[in-house]
């Protein structure tokens, strides 16, 4: 019992320190994307959902589980302004405090590829349509 003691004592303080660090809506980041492993890629969080399965909402309209990992590159203090963190880790993002939010101007546009098929999807309607009224008049 006298050499476990001390490992568990690591574990809960190491537990405590994960823990007070908080992310909220606003902070930047940088994470490696789950398809482009080589990918590191940066984006500012949008929304927060704790209790939903991907817990972030970025800019960049990719979303993040919370096995997913991550380094905060930039904080938002309560004023809304963001100040550089200069050192920090990676860390899973089930072991930050998440702070429930959305951004006043959070975007909810579609992403580029959902416009371009959309596009796409319209014009073929589009000239379907006509070459229906051409050929058989019904329309």
């Amino acid at each position: 019992m006298a050499t476990f003691y001390p490992v568990l004592k690591m574990a809960v303080l190491f537990a405590r320190h994960h823990h007070l660090i908080v992310v909220r809506v606003g902070d930047v980041i940088t994470y490696y994307h789950e398809f482009w492993v080589n990918q590191r890629k940066v984006a500012r969080i949008q929304k927060i959902k704790p209790d939903e399965e991907f817990k972030l909402v970025l800019d960049n309209n990719d979303v993040l589980p919370v096995m997913h990992s991550i380094k905060r590159m930039k904080k938002t203090i309560n004023d809304g302004t963001t100040v550089d963190i200069i050192v920090d880790d990676w860390r899973l993002l089930g072991e930050y405090q998440l702070i429930e939010g959305e951004m006043d101007q959070y975007q909810r546009r579609k992403s580029l590829e959902a416009m371009r098929l959309e596009k796409v999807v319209t014009t073929f309607n589009d000239n379907y349509t006509t070459l229906a009224k051409e050929k058989v008049g019904c329309l």
